[in-house]
């Protein structure tokens, strides 16, 4: 590992990020580093915005990725080689996409094509908790907290600890689970021991929506999606989805108001209603 490289992690490590987030910058860096074949310590600020343009422009990448970008290379400038960031580089609007998600009905056939105990259980825990991938990778049995029929997720996005639902079905599930494959520390285990691997998880879940002949998109972030939007038709509290979803901010899970399609079918027509009058 370089000088630089080395001092940019340390840095976001005594900060707190997140070793995902960290990963992630530190790759930013690299692909800067190697567009221009030079040290970023050799470069100097200015040519982040050439660098960011190229992205975007050329390249066709997501604002996302653009964002992740300049917010790497801030921290390697500013915080790591201590120079003077230009205020006038602007970050990239994201677009505001509405979450995708299944019906019900899509999810109970998600749910009912045949799988073994270990796969349905993955399927089920992630709709039931709304939980992130990342998150279920990381669950160990003594997170399962049956006396308060609650499951803790230790450092979500951002570092956060929180607890989630533990339904009395899913609680019956992963011990029909746990007899069968008895797992040692992690809840889901590789053949040979370990977190299972993410690619794993989203294999699962992509191998039971082609079972369940299910045309829209299915992923385990859309999973997240169909819990909370489905609590809120329930009538849960949106503050209390807020926390369960481990979202800092309310912002974020407003966004679910928009995909209420059950509430918007219960408005009335204002072309009946003017009618009416």
């Amino acid at each position: 590992m370089s000088k630089l490289r080395e001092e940019m992690c340390s840095y976001m490590e005594l900060k707190g990020y997140s070793p995902v987030t960290i990963q992630s910058y530190i790759g930013r860096v690299s692909l800067y580093a190697k567009y221009y074949k030079l040290s970023p310590a050799k470069l100097g600020v200015e040519k982040v915005k050439e660098y960011l343009l190229h992205l975007y422009r050329v390249r066709k990448v997501s604002p996302t990725f653009v964002n992740s970008t300049f917010a790497a290379l801030k921290i390697l400038y500013t915080k790591v080689l201590d120079e003077k960031w230009d205020q006038k580089l602007p970050m990239m609007k994201r677009p505001k996409t509405l979450p995708k998600i299944l019906s019900r009905k899509e999810v109970s056939k998600l749910l009912s094509v045949k799988m073994n105990l270990k796969h349905h259980a993955i399927i089920a825990l992630l709709y039931s908790t709304g939980i992130r991938l990342k998150e279920l990778q990381n669950l160990k049995l003594k997170d399962i907290d049956s006396g308060e029929m609650a499951i803790r997720i230790n450092y979500g996005k951002g570092n956060k600890d929180r607890y989630t639902l533990l339904s009395k079905e899913m609680l019956k599930e992963l011990r029909e689970y746990y007899k069968v494959y008895k797992p040692k520390m992690w809840l889901f285990e590789g053949t040979t021991g370990g977190q299972y691997s993410k690619r794993s998880i989203q294999h699962v879940v992509k191998k039971a929506k082609i079972k369940a002949k299910i045309e829209k998109d299915c992923s385990c972030h859309v999973l997240r999606h169909c819990f909370a939007t489905h609590l809120l038709e329930q009538g849960i509290d949106i503050f209390e989805i807020k926390e369960l979803l481990g979202h800092t901010t309310i912002k974020t899970t407003i966004r679910y108001l928009h995909v209420n399609i059950k509430h918007m079918k219960k408005i009335k027509d204002p072309l009946v209603y003017v009618r009416q009058k």
